[in-house]
């Protein structure tokens, strides 16, 4: 399974052999398919068949934990070849571990990530919200509900949402916490009222 990162670009090398066509004018792309969406990221191929496409970080169209099916095409004298596939998996590279030490008790280890962009659930919409008051969850909920008919949302990408709107948002740790009790259930009432009106319509 290769390996793409939601911190750091990468190169993609391949070594491509053509039989009865030209190197000369050939093209190559890495095609990326998800569940979320796809990604086509165009390389070069050289005069001894040396293949090179850079591949940027995915931190603002995937997030970690996210997989699907990856390819290379070719495309030589009109003719299009896939020559390599595989299956992906997004990690992140730059991981922090802290050791907090009290004298009461035993170590505490914390691993943090870096801090991903949800992908699909933030493209059609701000993630700033209306004046105080508002309930939190229940706007959540009704944002992820509505994407949720498109499309089916994944328990990454709905944590990775409400992270990101906590943070953009400044929640406070008790509205956070509160957001995280009843999302659950604010969800599945959003998602069963948006069916309901759908059927009517």
């Amino acid at each position: 399974m290769y390996t793409l990162y939601t911190d750091k670009s990468e190169l993609f090398e391949a070594a491509v052999s053509i039989s009865g066509a030209s190197l000369n004018d050939t093209k190559c792309r890495l095609m990326i398919e998800s569940a979320l969406m796809c990604f086509v990221f165009n390389g070069t191929i050289d005069s001894t068949g040396a293949c090179s496409i850079p591949i940027r970080s995915l931190a603002k169209f995937l997030p970690e934990g996210s997989t699907g099916k990856m390819k290379l095409e070719v495309i030589a004298e009109n003719t299009l070849f896939v020559p390599w596939e595989s299956d992906f998996i997004v990690d992140t590279d730059k991981k922090v571990t802290v050791e907090v030490v009290s004298h009461k008790k035993a170590p505490i280890l914390v691993e943090a990530t870096a801090v991903e962009q949800p992908a699909s659930v933030l493209k059609d919409r701000p993630l700033s919200v209306p004046p105080k008051p508002v309930n939190h969850s229940k706007y959540v909920a009704r944002t992820l509900a509505k994407k949720s008919l498109k499309q089916k949302i994944s328990l990454v990408e709905i944590k990775s949402f409400i992270s990101a709107y906590a943070d953009m948002n400044e929640l406070s740790a008790p509205e956070i916490t509160t957001l995280h009790k009843n999302i659950g259930k604010d969800l599945k009432h959003s998602m069963r009222l948006l069916k309901e009106s759908n059927q009517g319509g």
